[in-house]
């Protein structure tokens, strides 16, 4: 791994440790992140910011009969 990419994995890793949200949120946006980061990002989005956090995806619509 380059040396800047883990320079922005440890960033945002150390402002998920800190609950800075908003300032991880940025970072990830900006620089990246990778998947594990995003995911602990929408955890911890969801408990500030519900409107911004990702949705689970939606169950497919059902067909007129119902099943």
């Amino acid at each position: 791994m380059a040396l800047g990419l883990v320079r922005r994995a440890v960033l945002v890793d150390a402002l998920l440790a800190d609950k800075d949200v908003e300032a991880a949120w940025q970072a990830a946006t900006e620089t990246g992140a990778h998947d594990g980061q995003w995911l602990t990002l929408a955890e911890q989005a969801r408990a500030v910011r519900p409107a911004r956090a990702p949705s689970p995806p939606c169950a497919p619509p059902r067909n007129a009969s119902g099943t």
